[in-house]
């Protein structure tokens, strides 16, 4: 059997529930991920993403396919990094790239460079990777709340906080659900709650719907609207309160994934 591999070409592409422009955002592909091919249509590719294993239906002008040399030179190259950069455009003489926080590319801060181009840097982006996750996290606060976003153009829950580990090297899953079985799997009274926790809602911990970091003093980061912060004790309920009921908010649970600590503790080390 013949395996098919390919690239998004687009800054950020919808990964849809069915082949079709009507259908649901389950996820993004963001520019340079790689990802397998499923199946084709005329218009349309069912594709698996290589980063977190999502499967949907994307456009098939949004991607490009390569040969297996192509593909393997592509997804190993050593010099391919996320951007940290909150996003920008890049052109060349006939063309442009939107390369947002997350894309997959190589970048010398002149030229962006794709396996079908490369792509001049006209302006000085902004540095959104900071030197730890909260601050990084920080960085994209008022990015709108979008189902299946995963990117600064838009994030869902956990869109925001896989987009943030993403920059210090980490490839957590895509969904809440998933993201809670990543880690040691912690339930606590919220005031014994660290800085850096992400807080999980649900009825259950088997139905997890929802996610944040921990800031401290109550108060929640996260996506919900927008990327904003809320606080979560009862007695600063008038503070801008998170609008989820009693109920839910007493099932609060937390986890500390030991590579996310471990990412959080290197971070000094890091150099752009």
């Amino acid at each position: 059997m013949t395996f098919l591999y390919g690239y998004c070409t687009a800054g950020i592409v919808p990964l849809r529930t069915e082949a079709a422009d009507a259908s649901q955002q389950e996820s993004q592909l963001v520019l340079g991920e790689c990802f397998e091919v499923l199946s084709i249509t005329e218009r349309w590719v069912q594709i698996r993403a290589l980063a977190d294993g999502y499967e949907g239906w994307v456009g098939r002008n949004q991607v490009k396919f390569l040969q297996p040399q192509e593909f393997e030179e592509w997804l190993n190259h050593p010099q391919k990094e996320r951007s940290p950069y909150k996003a920008f455009i890049a052109y060349n003489q006939t063309d442009s790239v939107y390369v947002p926080t997350g894309a997959q590319v190589i970048f010398d801060d002149i030229t962006v460079t794709l396996p079908h181009g490369e792509f001049e840097v006209r302006s000085a982006p902004q540095l959104l990777r900071q030197l730890d996750i909260i601050s990084t996290a920080k960085q994209l606060l008022g990015v709108p709340y979008l189902w299946g976003g995963r990117s600064d153009a838009g994030l869902d829950c956990s869109g925001f906080v896989q987009l943030v580990f993403q920059q210090f090297g980490f490839n957590i899953p895509r969904n809440a659900r998933e993201q809670v079985q990543y880690g040691a799997f912690q339930a606590k009274d919220l005031l014994r709650a660290n800085v850096g926790d992400l807080i999980y809602f649900g009825e259950v911990p088997e139905k997890i719907t929802h996610v944040g970091f921990y800031l401290g003093e109550g108060t929640l980061l996260h996506a919900s609207g927008h990327v904003k912060m809320n606080n979560l004790l009862y007695e600063r309920r008038f503070e801008n309160p998170f609008p989820f009921d009693k109920r839910l908010v007493e099932r609060i649970q937390f986890v500390q994934p030991q590579q996310a600590l471990k990412a959080v503790d290197v971070t000094h080390q890091i150099t752009f």
